[in-house]
Protein backbone atom coordinates (compact mmCIF):
# COMPACT_ATOMS: atom_id res chain seq x y z
CA UNK A 1 0.00 0.00 0.00
CA UNK A 2 3.00 2.78 0.82
CA UNK A 3 5.06 1.72 -2.23
CA UNK A 4 2.20 2.35 -4.59
CA UNK A 5 0.65 5.29 -3.00
CA UNK A 6 3.87 6.96 -1.93
CA UNK A 7 6.14 5.38 -4.34
CA UNK A 8 4.63 4.45 -7.34
CA UNK A 9 5.42 1.16 -7.88
CA UNK A 10 3.05 -1.16 -9.69
CA UNK A 11 2.51 -4.96 -10.00
CA UNK A 12 0.90 -6.05 -12.94
CA UNK A 13 1.46 -9.34 -12.53
CA UNK A 14 3.47 -12.22 -10.51
CA UNK A 15 6.94 -12.07 -11.37
CA UNK A 16 10.25 -9.40 -11.65
CA UNK A 17 9.11 -8.92 -15.62
CA UNK A 18 5.52 -7.37 -14.29
CA UNK A 19 7.05 -4.72 -12.31
CA UNK A 20 6.90 -1.61 -12.97
CA UNK A 21 8.56 1.52 -11.15
CA UNK A 22 9.71 5.06 -12.02
CA UNK A 23 13.83 5.29 -11.85
CA UNK A 24 14.60 8.64 -9.72
CA UNK A 25 17.92 8.65 -8.39
CA UNK A 26 16.73 10.32 -4.74
CA UNK A 27 13.50 9.39 -3.62
CA UNK A 28 11.08 12.20 -1.91
CA UNK A 29 8.43 10.51 0.36
CA UNK A 30 5.19 12.48 1.33
CA UNK A 31 1.71 11.81 3.24
CA UNK A 32 0.24 11.64 6.13
CA UNK A 33 -1.27 9.71 8.85
CA UNK A 34 -3.37 7.37 6.59
CA UNK A 35 -6.75 5.62 8.18
CA UNK A 36 -9.00 3.10 5.61
CA UNK A 37 -10.35 -0.37 4.83
CA UNK A 38 -10.55 -2.09 1.29
CA UNK A 39 -14.22 -1.52 -0.24
CA UNK A 40 -14.88 -4.84 -0.39
CA UNK A 41 -13.95 -7.27 2.63
CA UNK A 42 -14.18 -10.14 0.24
CA UNK A 43 -11.97 -10.47 -2.50
CA UNK A 44 -11.07 -13.91 -4.21
CA UNK A 45 -11.05 -15.44 -7.56
CA UNK A 46 -10.62 -18.86 -7.79
CA UNK A 47 -11.39 -21.61 -4.90
CA UNK A 48 -8.23 -24.04 -5.79
CA UNK A 49 -5.08 -23.61 -3.17
CA UNK A 50 -2.02 -22.25 -4.36
CA UNK A 51 -0.17 -25.29 -3.96
CA UNK A 52 0.10 -27.08 -6.85
CA UNK A 53 2.86 -27.09 -8.85
CA UNK A 54 4.24 -29.93 -11.11
CA UNK A 55 8.30 -30.65 -10.41
CA UNK A 56 9.62 -31.05 -13.87
CA UNK A 57 9.37 -28.18 -15.88
CA UNK A 58 9.53 -30.12 -18.75
CA UNK A 59 6.05 -31.03 -18.52
CA UNK A 60 4.87 -28.11 -20.46
CA UNK A 61 6.65 -29.48 -23.36
CA UNK A 62 4.83 -32.73 -23.86
CA UNK A 63 1.89 -32.14 -21.59
CA UNK A 64 -1.37 -29.84 -21.91
CA UNK A 65 -1.93 -29.12 -18.28
CA UNK A 66 -5.63 -27.90 -17.25
CA UNK A 67 -3.90 -24.78 -15.52
CA UNK A 68 -1.00 -23.56 -17.25
CA UNK A 69 1.56 -23.04 -14.36
CA UNK A 70 0.96 -26.54 -12.79
CA UNK A 71 3.92 -27.18 -15.46
CA UNK A 72 6.50 -25.77 -12.76
CA UNK A 73 6.83 -22.68 -15.27
CA UNK A 74 6.31 -19.83 -12.50
CA UNK A 75 7.82 -19.65 -9.02
CA UNK A 76 5.60 -20.50 -6.64
CA UNK A 77 6.96 -17.77 -4.44
CA UNK A 78 6.02 -15.10 -6.63
CA UNK A 79 2.92 -16.02 -7.13
CA UNK A 80 1.96 -16.18 -3.71
CA UNK A 81 3.37 -12.43 -3.18
CA UNK A 82 1.66 -11.27 -6.46
CA UNK A 83 -1.77 -12.60 -4.55
CA UNK A 84 -1.14 -10.74 -1.61
CA UNK A 85 0.16 -7.60 -3.12
CA UNK A 86 -3.18 -7.61 -5.04
CA UNK A 87 -4.74 -7.94 -1.62
CA UNK A 88 -6.15 -11.11 -2.75
CA UNK A 89 -8.39 -12.69 0.57
CA UNK A 90 -9.78 -10.62 3.35
CA UNK A 91 -12.85 -11.74 5.16
CA UNK A 92 -13.53 -15.66 4.91
CA UNK A 93 -16.58 -16.32 3.17
CA UNK A 94 -18.19 -18.80 1.47
CA UNK A 95 -21.72 -19.89 -0.76
CA UNK A 96 -20.82 -22.21 -3.15
CA UNK A 97 -22.97 -25.63 -4.28
CA UNK A 98 -23.44 -27.42 -1.16
CA UNK A 99 -25.64 -30.04 -1.63
CA UNK A 100 -27.81 -27.76 -0.07
CA UNK A 101 -25.91 -28.20 3.30
CA UNK A 102 -26.14 -31.88 3.34
CA UNK A 103 -23.22 -34.02 3.51
CA UNK A 104 -22.08 -37.44 2.07
CA UNK A 105 -23.07 -39.23 5.14
CA UNK A 106 -26.32 -37.56 5.30
CA UNK A 107 -27.11 -38.63 1.71
CA UNK A 108 -25.92 -41.73 2.45
CA UNK A 109 -27.51 -42.79 6.04
CA UNK A 110 -30.73 -41.39 4.32
CA UNK A 111 -31.21 -41.42 0.77
CA UNK A 112 -35.13 -40.74 0.97
CA UNK A 113 -34.24 -37.37 1.52
CA UNK A 114 -32.69 -36.72 -2.01
CA UNK A 115 -33.60 -37.79 -5.53
CA UNK A 116 -37.46 -38.10 -4.91
CA UNK A 117 -39.26 -38.49 -8.12
CA UNK A 118 -36.00 -38.67 -10.05
CA UNK A 119 -34.65 -35.61 -9.18
CA UNK A 120 -31.45 -34.36 -8.18
CA UNK A 121 -31.62 -32.49 -5.27
CA UNK A 122 -32.48 -32.47 -2.01
CA UNK A 123 -35.87 -32.29 -0.77
CA UNK A 124 -35.96 -28.49 0.38
CA UNK A 125 -39.42 -28.81 1.88
CA UNK A 126 -38.68 -32.11 3.92
CA UNK A 127 -38.25 -31.16 7.95
CA UNK A 128 -35.92 -33.76 8.79
CA UNK A 129 -33.47 -32.27 5.88
CA UNK A 130 -33.93 -28.79 7.44
CA UNK A 131 -33.28 -30.03 11.39
CA UNK A 132 -30.53 -31.76 9.55
CA UNK A 133 -28.76 -29.45 8.25
CA UNK A 134 -29.67 -26.58 11.35
CA UNK A 135 -27.73 -28.65 13.66
CA UNK A 136 -24.80 -29.27 11.03
CA UNK A 137 -24.58 -25.29 10.90
CA UNK A 138 -24.75 -25.19 14.35
CA UNK A 139 -22.01 -27.81 15.54
CA UNK A 140 -19.95 -26.18 13.09
CA UNK A 141 -20.67 -22.51 14.34
CA UNK A 142 -20.18 -24.10 17.74
CA UNK A 143 -16.63 -26.15 17.61
CA UNK A 144 -15.64 -25.52 14.63
CA UNK A 145 -17.08 -28.99 13.28
CA UNK A 146 -16.36 -29.41 9.37
CA UNK A 147 -18.47 -31.15 7.37
CA UNK A 148 -17.51 -33.13 4.24
CA UNK A 149 -16.21 -30.79 1.61
CA UNK A 150 -15.65 -28.00 3.82
CA UNK A 151 -14.02 -25.77 1.75
CA UNK A 152 -17.08 -24.92 0.03
CA UNK A 153 -20.01 -25.71 2.97
CA UNK A 154 -18.44 -23.66 5.98
CA UNK A 155 -16.18 -20.50 5.87
CA UNK A 156 -15.52 -18.23 8.78
CA UNK A 157 -19.33 -16.97 9.88
CA UNK A 158 -20.64 -18.33 6.85
CA UNK A 159 -22.30 -21.77 5.92
CA UNK A 160 -23.60 -22.72 2.50
CA UNK A 161 -26.79 -24.16 1.77
CA UNK A 162 -26.87 -23.60 -1.79
CA UNK A 163 -28.57 -26.57 -4.12
CA UNK A 164 -26.62 -28.82 -6.31
CA UNK A 165 -25.70 -26.77 -9.95
CA UNK A 166 -28.95 -28.45 -11.32
CA UNK A 167 -32.11 -27.58 -11.93
CA UNK A 168 -33.78 -31.26 -11.33
CA UNK A 169 -35.67 -30.28 -8.08
CA UNK A 170 -37.16 -32.28 -6.25
CA UNK A 171 -40.37 -34.42 -7.44
CA UNK A 172 -42.39 -34.29 -4.09
CA UNK A 173 -45.66 -32.18 -3.81
CA UNK A 174 -44.73 -29.63 -1.65
CA UNK A 175 -41.66 -28.42 -3.75
CA UNK A 176 -42.98 -28.86 -6.93
CA UNK A 177 -45.94 -26.55 -5.82
CA UNK A 178 -43.25 -23.63 -4.83
CA UNK A 179 -41.85 -23.50 -8.64
CA UNK A 180 -43.07 -20.73 -10.65
CA UNK A 181 -44.14 -22.00 -14.36
CA UNK A 182 -43.33 -20.16 -15.76
CA UNK A 183 -40.97 -17.92 -14.34
CA UNK A 184 -42.06 -13.99 -13.58
CA UNK A 185 -38.45 -12.60 -13.78
CA UNK A 186 -35.82 -13.35 -16.35
CA UNK A 187 -38.11 -15.52 -18.25
CA UNK A 188 -36.93 -17.60 -20.88
CA UNK A 189 -32.87 -16.28 -19.31
CA UNK A 190 -30.75 -18.95 -17.60
CA UNK A 191 -30.84 -16.70 -14.61
CA UNK A 192 -34.93 -16.33 -13.12
CA UNK A 193 -37.11 -16.45 -10.72
CA UNK A 194 -38.73 -19.63 -10.94
CA UNK A 195 -37.27 -21.98 -7.94
CA UNK A 196 -37.12 -18.95 -5.66
CA UNK A 197 -39.34 -19.72 -3.55
CA UNK A 198 -38.54 -23.06 -2.74
CA UNK A 199 -34.94 -22.67 -2.32
CA UNK A 200 -35.45 -19.12 0.10
CA UNK A 201 -37.79 -20.81 2.24
CA UNK A 202 -35.51 -23.81 3.15
CA UNK A 203 -32.35 -21.09 3.49
CA UNK A 204 -34.66 -19.00 5.73
CA UNK A 205 -35.50 -22.02 8.18
CA UNK A 206 -32.01 -22.93 8.44
CA UNK A 207 -30.97 -19.06 9.16
CA UNK A 208 -33.63 -18.39 11.39
CA UNK A 209 -32.47 -21.00 14.02
CA UNK A 210 -29.06 -20.27 13.53
CA UNK A 211 -30.17 -16.74 14.13
CA UNK A 212 -31.25 -17.70 17.79
CA UNK A 213 -28.52 -19.82 18.64
CA UNK A 214 -25.03 -18.05 17.15
CA UNK A 215 -25.75 -14.32 16.32
CA UNK A 216 -23.39 -12.77 14.31
CA UNK A 217 -23.35 -16.09 12.18
CA UNK A 218 -24.50 -16.25 8.72
CA UNK A 219 -26.47 -18.85 5.85
CA UNK A 220 -25.23 -18.20 2.54
CA UNK A 221 -26.37 -19.06 -0.65
CA UNK A 222 -25.90 -18.54 -4.80
CA UNK A 223 -28.48 -15.97 -6.32
CA UNK A 224 -28.25 -19.05 -9.28
CA UNK A 225 -29.92 -19.89 -12.28
CA UNK A 226 -33.51 -20.32 -11.50
CA UNK A 227 -32.70 -18.65 -7.66
CA UNK A 228 -31.22 -15.80 -9.51
CA UNK A 229 -33.53 -13.49 -7.90
CA UNK A 230 -34.76 -12.83 -4.54
CA UNK A 231 -38.26 -14.53 -3.31
CA UNK A 232 -41.71 -12.06 -2.93
CA UNK A 233 -41.34 -12.69 1.25
CA UNK A 234 -38.82 -11.01 3.58
CA UNK A 235 -35.54 -13.01 4.35
CA UNK A 236 -33.63 -13.36 7.39
CA UNK A 237 -30.91 -10.66 8.50
CA UNK A 238 -28.24 -13.10 8.50
CA UNK A 239 -28.68 -14.85 5.53
CA UNK A 240 -25.79 -13.77 3.23
CA UNK A 241 -26.48 -13.96 -1.02
CA UNK A 242 -23.83 -14.11 -3.96
CA UNK A 243 -25.30 -12.78 -6.90
CA UNK A 244 -24.16 -14.37 -9.86
CA UNK A 245 -23.50 -12.50 -12.75
CA UNK A 246 -22.09 -12.81 -16.39
CA UNK A 247 -20.45 -9.57 -17.12
CA UNK A 248 -19.16 -10.94 -20.07
CA UNK A 249 -21.58 -12.04 -21.74
CA UNK A 250 -22.95 -8.26 -21.88
CA UNK A 251 -23.50 -8.45 -25.92
CA UNK A 252 -26.40 -10.35 -24.99
CA UNK A 253 -28.84 -7.14 -24.24
CA UNK A 254 -31.21 -9.38 -22.57
CA UNK A 255 -28.91 -10.86 -20.48
CA UNK A 256 -27.40 -7.32 -19.29
CA UNK A 257 -30.59 -6.40 -18.39
CA UNK A 258 -31.16 -9.40 -16.66
CA UNK A 259 -28.29 -8.78 -14.15
CA UNK A 260 -28.76 -5.27 -14.27
CA UNK A 261 -32.41 -6.07 -12.59
CA UNK A 262 -31.18 -8.94 -10.18
CA UNK A 263 -28.59 -6.23 -8.50
CA UNK A 264 -31.82 -4.11 -8.10
CA UNK A 265 -33.75 -6.14 -6.92
CA UNK A 266 -31.23 -7.41 -4.36
CA UNK A 267 -30.44 -4.72 -3.57
CA UNK A 268 -33.79 -3.66 -2.09
CA UNK A 269 -34.08 -6.57 0.65
CA UNK A 270 -31.42 -5.54 3.06
CA UNK A 271 -29.20 -8.87 2.81
CA UNK A 272 -25.37 -9.18 3.12
CA UNK A 273 -24.68 -9.08 -0.93
CA UNK A 274 -22.06 -10.73 -2.56
CA UNK A 275 -20.93 -11.35 -6.13
CA UNK A 276 -19.96 -14.23 -7.92
CA UNK A 277 -18.83 -12.76 -11.57
CA UNK A 278 -18.54 -15.49 -14.38
CA UNK A 279 -15.51 -13.29 -16.19
CA UNK A 280 -13.95 -17.03 -17.26
CA UNK A 281 -16.16 -16.53 -20.24
CA UNK A 282 -15.58 -16.97 -23.30
CA UNK A 283 -12.40 -19.29 -22.60
CA UNK A 284 -14.24 -21.41 -20.27
CA UNK A 285 -16.92 -22.34 -23.41
CA UNK A 286 -13.98 -22.36 -25.54
CA UNK A 287 -12.28 -24.86 -24.05
CA UNK A 288 -14.90 -27.11 -23.31
CA UNK A 289 -15.57 -27.51 -27.12
CA UNK A 290 -11.88 -26.94 -28.17
CA UNK A 291 -11.82 -23.68 -30.02
CA UNK A 292 -9.96 -20.26 -29.65
CA UNK A 293 -11.79 -17.79 -28.11
CA UNK A 294 -12.20 -14.45 -29.43
CA UNK A 295 -11.26 -12.43 -26.19
CA UNK A 296 -13.60 -10.51 -23.59
CA UNK A 297 -10.71 -8.01 -23.00
CA UNK A 298 -13.32 -6.30 -20.31
CA UNK A 299 -11.36 -4.79 -17.50
CA UNK A 300 -12.93 -1.31 -18.30
CA UNK A 301 -16.01 -2.94 -18.32
CA UNK A 302 -15.59 -4.82 -15.25
CA UNK A 303 -13.76 -1.30 -13.42
CA UNK A 304 -17.25 0.48 -14.37
CA UNK A 305 -19.12 -2.08 -12.88
CA UNK A 306 -17.49 -2.65 -9.13
CA UNK A 307 -17.66 1.07 -8.75
CA UNK A 308 -21.65 0.74 -9.26
CA UNK A 309 -21.72 -2.26 -7.00
CA UNK A 310 -20.33 -0.81 -4.37
CA UNK A 311 -22.78 1.76 -4.30
CA UNK A 312 -25.06 -0.95 -3.76
CA UNK A 313 -23.36 -2.07 -0.58
CA UNK A 314 -21.54 -5.08 -2.19
CA UNK A 315 -19.50 -6.49 0.40
CA UNK A 316 -17.37 -9.08 -1.56
CA UNK A 317 -16.55 -10.80 -4.92
CA UNK A 318 -15.39 -14.05 -6.16
CA UNK A 319 -14.47 -12.95 -9.74
CA UNK A 320 -15.14 -16.49 -11.02
CA UNK A 321 -12.53 -17.57 -13.96
CA UNK A 322 -9.99 -15.40 -13.76
CA UNK A 323 -7.21 -17.25 -13.88
CA UNK A 324 -5.26 -18.97 -10.82
CA UNK A 325 -2.21 -19.80 -11.61
CA UNK A 326 -0.44 -16.57 -13.78
CA UNK A 327 1.54 -17.33 -16.09
CA UNK A 328 4.36 -14.63 -17.53
CA UNK A 329 6.73 -16.32 -19.11
CA UNK A 330 6.04 -18.88 -21.58
CA UNK A 331 2.69 -19.36 -23.88
CA UNK A 332 3.83 -22.56 -26.07
CA UNK A 333 0.66 -23.94 -24.68
CA UNK A 334 -2.61 -23.37 -26.52
CA UNK A 335 -5.09 -21.46 -24.70
CA UNK A 336 -7.90 -24.17 -26.24
CA UNK A 337 -6.21 -26.51 -24.13
CA UNK A 338 -5.84 -24.92 -20.49
CA UNK A 339 -8.70 -22.20 -20.50
CA UNK A 340 -5.71 -19.80 -20.02
CA UNK A 341 -4.64 -16.40 -21.04
CA UNK A 342 -2.69 -14.44 -18.74
CA UNK A 343 -2.19 -11.30 -21.21
CA UNK A 344 -5.54 -11.43 -21.83
CA UNK A 345 -6.54 -11.17 -18.04
CA UNK A 346 -3.77 -9.22 -16.89
CA UNK A 347 -5.33 -6.03 -17.20
CA UNK A 348 -8.91 -7.23 -16.29
CA UNK A 349 -7.13 -8.79 -12.78
CA UNK A 350 -5.03 -5.84 -12.53
CA UNK A 351 -8.11 -3.10 -12.38
CA UNK A 352 -10.55 -5.34 -10.36
CA UNK A 353 -8.22 -6.25 -7.63
CA UNK A 354 -7.40 -1.99 -7.21
CA UNK A 355 -11.43 -1.53 -7.32
CA UNK A 356 -12.19 -4.23 -5.26
CA UNK A 357 -9.50 -2.55 -2.33
CA UNK A 358 -10.54 0.95 -3.36
CA UNK A 359 -13.78 1.56 -5.52
CA UNK A 360 -13.20 5.41 -5.58
CA UNK A 361 -10.00 5.22 -8.18
CA UNK A 362 -10.91 5.94 -11.92
CA UNK A 363 -10.30 2.72 -13.66
CA UNK A 364 -10.14 4.53 -17.44
CA UNK A 365 -7.36 6.52 -15.35
CA UNK A 366 -5.43 3.07 -13.93
CA UNK A 367 -5.92 1.48 -17.69
CA UNK A 368 -3.86 4.03 -19.49
CA UNK A 369 -1.30 4.64 -16.96
CA UNK A 370 -1.01 0.87 -17.05
CA UNK A 371 -1.00 0.59 -21.01
CA UNK A 372 1.72 3.60 -20.64
CA UNK A 373 4.17 2.12 -17.84
CA UNK A 374 3.75 -1.43 -18.84
CA UNK A 375 4.39 -1.31 -22.84
CA UNK A 376 5.90 2.08 -23.07
CA UNK A 377 6.50 3.50 -26.54
CA UNK A 378 4.20 0.30 -27.74
CA UNK A 379 1.65 1.27 -24.70
CA UNK A 380 -0.79 3.72 -27.15
CA UNK A 381 -0.95 1.44 -30.09
CA UNK A 382 -2.04 -1.90 -27.78
CA UNK A 383 -4.85 0.42 -25.65
CA UNK A 384 -6.08 1.21 -29.19
CA UNK A 385 -5.67 -2.63 -29.85
CA UNK A 386 -7.51 -3.15 -27.13
CA UNK A 387 -9.86 -0.96 -26.75
CA UNK A 388 -11.17 -1.91 -30.79
CA UNK A 389 -11.32 -5.50 -29.59
CA UNK A 390 -13.18 -5.06 -26.89
CA UNK A 391 -15.76 -2.74 -28.41
CA UNK A 392 -16.05 -5.58 -31.36
CA UNK A 393 -17.20 -7.82 -28.45
CA UNK A 394 -19.05 -6.64 -27.01
CA UNK A 395 -21.13 -4.83 -30.02
CA UNK A 396 -24.59 -6.23 -30.25
CA UNK A 397 -24.50 -5.78 -34.08
CA UNK A 398 -21.26 -8.49 -34.14
CA UNK A 399 -23.55 -10.99 -33.12
CA UNK A 400 -25.87 -12.93 -35.22
CA UNK A 401 -29.74 -13.11 -34.92
CA UNK A 402 -31.93 -16.44 -35.23
CA UNK A 403 -32.89 -18.18 -38.23
CA UNK A 404 -36.35 -17.67 -36.88
CA UNK A 405 -38.62 -15.97 -39.90
CA UNK A 406 -38.76 -13.14 -39.37
CA UNK A 407 -35.58 -12.97 -37.19
CA UNK A 408 -35.95 -13.09 -33.89
CA UNK A 409 -33.45 -10.68 -31.37
CA UNK A 410 -32.07 -13.41 -29.63
CA UNK A 411 -28.65 -13.63 -29.32
CA UNK A 412 -26.47 -16.73 -28.36
CA UNK A 413 -25.63 -17.01 -25.17
CA UNK A 414 -22.54 -18.08 -25.28
CA UNK A 415 -19.05 -17.72 -28.02
CA UNK A 416 -19.21 -20.37 -30.43
CA UNK A 417 -16.09 -20.60 -32.74
CA UNK A 418 -17.71 -19.44 -35.58
CA UNK A 419 -19.02 -16.46 -34.05
CA UNK A 420 -15.22 -16.25 -32.75
CA UNK A 421 -13.98 -16.43 -36.14
CA UNK A 422 -16.71 -15.62 -38.94
CA UNK A 423 -18.55 -12.75 -36.88
CA UNK A 424 -15.98 -10.95 -34.34
CA UNK A 425 -12.74 -11.96 -35.75
CA UNK A 426 -13.55 -11.02 -39.40
CA UNK A 427 -10.95 -11.17 -41.69
CA UNK A 428 -10.49 -7.22 -42.29
CA UNK A 429 -10.44 -6.94 -38.74
CA UNK A 430 -7.54 -9.40 -38.26
CA UNK A 431 -5.25 -7.45 -40.71
CA UNK A 432 -6.33 -4.15 -39.13
CA UNK A 433 -5.55 -5.87 -35.35
CA UNK A 434 -2.11 -7.14 -37.14
CA UNK A 435 -0.91 -4.13 -38.40
CA UNK A 436 -1.26 -2.40 -34.24
CA UNK A 437 0.26 -5.79 -33.34
CA UNK A 438 3.16 -5.33 -35.73
CA UNK A 439 3.47 -1.69 -34.98
CA UNK A 440 3.75 -2.41 -30.91
CA UNK A 441 6.53 -4.69 -32.17
CA UNK A 442 8.12 -2.01 -34.00
CA UNK A 443 7.48 0.75 -31.14
CA UNK A 444 9.98 -0.89 -28.65
CA UNK A 445 13.63 -2.10 -29.02
CA UNK A 446 14.83 -2.90 -25.37
CA UNK A 447 13.45 -5.07 -22.66
CA UNK A 448 11.54 -5.08 -20.37
CA UNK A 449 9.00 -3.42 -22.84
CA UNK A 450 9.88 -5.19 -25.43
CA UNK A 451 9.30 -8.74 -23.76
CA UNK A 452 6.17 -7.35 -22.27
CA UNK A 453 5.47 -6.78 -26.31
CA UNK A 454 6.41 -10.37 -26.88
CA UNK A 455 4.65 -12.29 -24.50
CA UNK A 456 1.45 -9.99 -25.74
CA UNK A 457 2.55 -11.14 -29.12
CA UNK A 458 2.52 -15.38 -28.26
CA UNK A 459 0.27 -15.08 -25.47
CA UNK A 460 -2.90 -13.51 -26.87
CA UNK A 461 -2.04 -12.62 -30.52
CA UNK A 462 -0.58 -15.61 -31.56
CA UNK A 463 -3.25 -17.86 -29.52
Amino acid sequence: NFLERNCGVRWYSAGENNLSIIPQRNLAVAGGELRRAPTFRYRDYCEYPITNFAQDPADARTMAPYILTHSGLLDPRETVLFFRRIRNGGERFTSGHATSGLTATDLKEHPDWYGRAGSQQACLSLPEVQSKVIARAMAYFANGFQPDNAAVVAQGNYYSVSPNDNNAWCGCANCQAKLLTPATQGTGLFASNKASHLVYQYVNAIARAVKVSHPGKFISCWAYNEYAYPPDFPLESNVAVSLCLSPNNGYNRAVAANDQAIIAAWAKTGCQLNIWPYVGFPFEKASLQSFHAFPAFSGRALASQLKLLAEHGVRGAFMAGFIRYLHTGDFRTSIKQTRVAAPADMLSIYLTYRLLDDASLDGDTLANEYFNRYYGAAGPILRNLYDDMAATYMDTSNYPTSTDNPPSPKIPGHQTEAIAWDNLGTAERMDRWGSLMQQAKDAVASSPEKARVEEFDRGVWQQ
